[in-house]
């Protein structure tokens, strides 16, 4: 049963992705009248098995809520675009038809990628959303009052002054608003300075707790060393001193991680069991001397 589950997972992994390949390509050939019938029929396809997909996690799910569920609104965004086809005009059609993408959504539930990222972001959300929280506040207040009286249409409303803060302090820097005050610049230069390092404070924070994610995932099972003629020797049990001096000159044992250093282990405990036995056994042309006392 599990092996079947596995198999359709696959299958509706792939059928995101053809989804999403089909529909960049639908993008670059539009005007391609041979291909439109192509992915017409594609994207009815698609979208009636992303439906049935949907409607049976719903009844799997035995719940009434399972609609409002985050992953459940991304599997009814992803289809919902191809049903409002049939209720808006053209003009707003194509518009809601690149919704599509949002089917790369999808995949969340088939890769720990995003769910790492997601993980690393909201370690890290209260320490980086004050910070440009509270510059974002201070600076905007301070370039709308240096240079309204100066710019009165560039600068006209707060709202003017927050584009501008937002742009400078993520460090892109569109040029459409410029500050021409001696305040304004002053204002604008710290922006560029706290955006510099906020942001690369902000991305040593997320690799940090990233790399901390990944640690806490759980990591695949060792592979299987392939056999080298250091197992195949010791493979029943016995232990040839010569092989293995060969095998740690050529550094057999610094191959395949802990495979070999399982296969050390096991023959140190050969070694030490062929001496004990050699010592607690006597020879055999060793003559057992005689305790009971003979007669002469």
């Amino acid at each position: 049963m599990k092996s079947h589950l596995r198999y359709l997972e696959i299958f509706i992994l792939l059928l995101i992705l053809y989804g999403i390949i089909t529909h960049l390509l639908e993008l670059e050939f539009a005007d391609n009248d041979n291909a439109a019938v192509f992915f017409l029929w594609s994207e009815r396809v698609v979208t009636v098995l992303f439906t049935i997909e949907y409607f049976v996690r719903w009844i799997n799910a035995r719940s009434l809520l399972y609609p409002f569920r985050p992953m459940a609104i991304v599997d009814l965004l992803a289809v919902l675009p191809f049903y409002l086809g049939f209720l808006l005009d053209m003009r707003s059609l194509r518009l809601i038809r690149a919704g599509r993408v949002i089917r790369l959504m999808k995949l969340y539930r088939y890769t720990n990628a995003l769910s790492g990222i997601q993980s690393a972001f909201v370690r890290v959300r209260y320490e980086f959303g004050f910070a440009v929280f509270t510059l974002a506040c201070l600076c905007s207040v301070g370039i709308y009052e240096a240079e309204k009286a100066a710019q009165p249409v560039m600068f006209a409303k707060l709202s003017d002054a927050a584009w501008y803060t937002v742009t400078t302090l993520t460090t892109v820097g569109y040029g459409d608003k410029v500050p021409v005050t001696l305040a304004g610049r002053l204002i604008a230069v710290f922006m560029m300075v706290c955006g510099l390092g906020l942001f690369g404070t902000f991305v040593s924070l997320i690799g940090s707790a990233f790399l901390e994610e990944l640690r806490k995932a759980p990591r695949p099972p060792w592979r299987k060393a392939p056999h080298s003629a250091m197992i195949d020797a010791h493979s029943h049990e016995t232990f040839d001193p010569t092989i293995v001096l060969k095998n740690l000159d050529k550094g057999v044992y610094n191959k395949h991680g802990e495979q070999n250093q399982q296969e050390m282990a096991r023959l140190l405990t050969i070694a030490c069991q062929l001496l004990t036995e050699k010592t607690s056994t006597p020879d055999v042309g060793q003559a057992v001397p005689d305790t009971g006392g003979t007669n002469h």
